[in-house]
Order: structure tokens, then C-alpha cells, then sequence
């Protein structure tokens, strides 16, 4: 008997040890997720900052690499977290440029966010690409739309939305 209770403690050791491992191995990746992660006012120039008072459209009219997606994104990301449970409507001139842009892009969305602030704290639980939802940790969403369907708007209440190259939506140049 005293042999069988060793071996099920030493197995017991085994299994507590190979969890604490993997407690530690999702650490170190989440850290390494979120090693290049700096706060967006720390690294931004000035120019490519919310301007401050009370306005209801920010335009960023600017040349290529100018940061006028990320600027738009982290604008969006701080709103998400200073407001939970926000609704955030992603508008551009089609589904697949919302989601490879707004989102998913380099400046994207999701480069914005640290693991912890995502729903699940990881992108697979938080961002549904089919749906082309977004969900944050603290409840705030995030919805992509076509400019070429812009009825699609309507159902939420949307609290902010990011138009992202308006000059390219279909309405924008209608009869020219």
C-alpha cells in the first residue's frame, strides 16, 4: 500500500509541477505578446493626436505614412477603454478593408491592445473575423461596415465610429 500512495503522490507532484509550467509558459508568452506595446502619447507626434476640446469630427488629411490609420486606431482604442461597454462602428469602403486595415493591419486594432484588455485575454476568443466583431475584456465592442452598404448603421446606438477612407467610398464620388 505504502508504494502505490508514493507513486500516486509522485504522479500528483508531476502533475501540479507540469501546471505550474504552463502557468509560467503562458506568462512569458503573453509578456512577449505585449513586449512592443507602448503607450500611443508616449511614442505619437503631436500632429497625430486627438486634438483637445469638444469636436464631433477629427479629419486626418495627410500623405502616405503620415500614421493616419494608427492614429485612428489607438484614437478608438482609448475611447473603448475609457468608456466600457462602448459600441464602436469601423466604416470603410469594403468589409475585406476594414478588417485588413482597421483591424488586422499593421497599425490595426489589435495592435493596439495588450492580451489582458481583450474578451478571453487572447485574440482568438476576442476577435470574430467572420462577423468582423471585436470584443474588449471590460465589454466594449467594435463592429466593421461597408461603405457600400451604409444601412447597415443603422440597429445600434453606435457611441463613436472611425470612417476610414472616406474619399474612396462610393457615395463619395457618385455622378462624377
Amino acid at each position: 500500500m505504502p508504494f502505490h500512495a508514493s507513486l500516486a503522490e509522485l504522479k500528483l507532484q508531476r502533475l501540479q509541477r507540469l501546471r505550474e509550467l504552463k502557468e509560467e509558459l503562458d506568462r512569458l508568452e503573453s509578456d512577449e505578446v505585449n513586449a512592443g506595446k507602448q503607450d500611443w502619447a508616449d511614442i505619437a507626434r503631436p500632429e497625430q493626436l486627438a486634438p483637445p476640446g469638444s469636436w464631433y469630427v477629427w479629419l486626418l488629411l495627410a500623405g502616405r505614412g503620415f500614421g493616419k490609420t494608427r492614429s485612428a486606431a489607438e484614437w478608438c482604442a482609448a475611447k473603448a477603454r475609457r468608456y466600457p461597454g462602448a459600441r464602436i462602428a469601423l466604416v470603410a469602403t469594403t468589409i475585406a478593408d476594414a478588417r485588413d486595415t482597421m483591424i488586422e493591419g499593421e497599425s490595426g486594432l489589435l495592435s493596439c491592445f495588450k492580451a489582458e484588455e481583450l474578451r478571453g485575454r487572447n485574440e482568438d476568443s476576442a476577435w470574430n473575423r467572420s462577423m468582423g466583431e471585436l470584443f474588449l475584456d471590460n465589454g466594449s465592442r467594435f463592429k466593421t461596415f461597408s461603405s457600400e452598404k451604409p444601412w447597415r448603421l443603422r440597429g445600434p446606438q453606435w457611441h463613436f465610429a472611425w470612417g476610414d477612407e472616406s474619399a474612396f467610398w462610393k457615395d463619395a464620388y457618385k455622378g462624377t
